[in-house]
């Protein structure tokens, strides 16, 4: 396959992974609402919070870059089950615990007030994104093992914990590199930007596209031949099944034997991968394997940096598949 793996590379670091000061800003909205949400709590005379559980991508490192800053930081707010009780001596409704969180962190400081949703509360900010709470009970069974139940439609049994541990182990013992964002975390990011680069795609979650990677995960020292033998046989398994079971609760992500994100995104993979076939041909040069990422991403990154490489060894004009300069990497020509 023609060998584009520094351009990937320099693309997920430009094009994909948040920058250090996103990174930042998001954690500070974060911090922030713990700290809200306890003086709103601490106000009302309601239950403290027992503590607080970073959790999806931004627990997993892997937020990608978003045109609209529509990022999502959730962060769950844990309390002892027996802190619940409801004025009539009762516990606490799934719904009621949600609306008792929002009335503590909306302080009127929102352009858009903090709002209930089926399994968080979702605070806005107007640069587009948002911080989702979501609210869980800690309870004990009979043998004393504490667990979590989250307050969604009702009370049901959850554990974001052992999600980000269960992601950071794979990704940390199957990844053939050491680099800060090991390569399978950075699989699921190029996935997670390819189901983003396009409005009108219903592709699967940040989630769903988690676990389809743990299970599918090529490794590779090329990120750009990891991509593809990853993306292959995610095709091959969501042939044979659109449902992805949770892979810590007993219960599965997908909704039914026909989910309109896995099958969304099932049907979308053989055109990806064959307009990446290109790529296998002995013919393929720099012009044609740009163009192919380019459109695989929807991006025209892969052609810039094409002209930049250009420009820098004094060539004029856009190169193209018809060039005799075969390919131009690192300041140097190969001719055919």
């Amino acid at each position: 396959m023609y060998d584009c793996s520094k351009n990937l590379l320099k693309f997920y670091r430009a094009e994909v992974a948040i920058d250090s000061a996103t990174r930042t800003l998001l954690r500070d909205h974060r911090k922030t609402n713990e700290t809200r949400l306890k003086d709103g709590l601490a106000d009302q005379g309601r239950p403290k919070v027992k503590r607080f559980q970073v959790q999806g991508g931004y627990a997993m490192h892997t937020v990608v870059q978003h045109p609209k800053n529509d990022y999502d930081i959730d962060n769950g707010v844990i309390f002892e089950a027996a802190d619940l009780i409801g004025s009539q001596g009762a516990a606490m409704s799934a719904l009621d615990v949600r609306k008792m969180v929002r009335d503590a962190v909306d302080d009127g400081s929102f352009k858009t007030a903090p709002e209930v949703r089926t399994n968080c509360v979702r605070v806005h900010y107007e640069a587009g994104h948002h911080v989702d709470l979501p609210v869980y009970r800690e309870k004990q069974n009979l043998f004393g093992t504490t667990y979590l139940e989250l307050a969604g439609a009702d009370w049901k049994k959850s554990d974001p914990a052992s999600v980000n541990d269960w992601f950071e182990g794979k990704v940390t013992n199957r990844s053939p590199d050491n680099s800060d964002d090991l390569q399978m975390r950075r699989i699921v990011a190029y996935l997670k930007a390819l189901g983003k680069s396009r409005d009108s795609w219903n592709a699967p979650t940040g989630f769903m596209f988690s676990i389809l990677v743990v299970e599918c995960y090529v490794p590779d020292q090329r990120d750009d031949v990891s991509l593809v033998k990853t993306l292959r046989k995610i095709r091959d398994r969501l042939d044979n099944s659109l449902k992805i079971k949770h892979p810590v609760v007993d219960e599965y992500v997908t909704q039914g034997d026909a989910d309109t994100r896995t099958k969304f995104f099932r049907d979308k993979a053989p055109s990806l991968l064959s307009n990446l076939s290109v790529l296998d041909g002995s013919d393929c040069d720099a012009a044609k394997a740009a163009s192919a990422w380019d459109a695989f991403f929807r991006t025209t990154y892969f052609t810039d940096r094409i002209k930049e490489s250009a420009a820098a060894i004094g060539i004029t004009g856009i190169v193209s598949s018809s060039s005799p300069i075969r390919s131009i990497r690192d300041g140097e020509r190969r001719y055919g």
